[in-house]
């Protein structure tokens, strides 16, 4: 399935390049702050320590 093409420099172009942008930069910190609690608990993984 091809995705519908967009015109270049369209409101909606940019629309989507932010959306993407946010999603990423909010993926980028949930990281981050994963590695400090794994740090600070010792714990890895979706599931506690036992």
């Amino acid at each position: 399935m091809s995705m519908p093409s967009v015109p270049p420099g369209s409101a909606r172009e940019f629309r989507c390049a932010g959306f993407s942008s946010m999603i990423e930069e909010t993926a980028r910190h949930a990281g981050h702050l994963d590695i400090l609690r794994a740090l600070i608990d010792g714990a890895t993984g979706d599931h506690p320590r036992p």
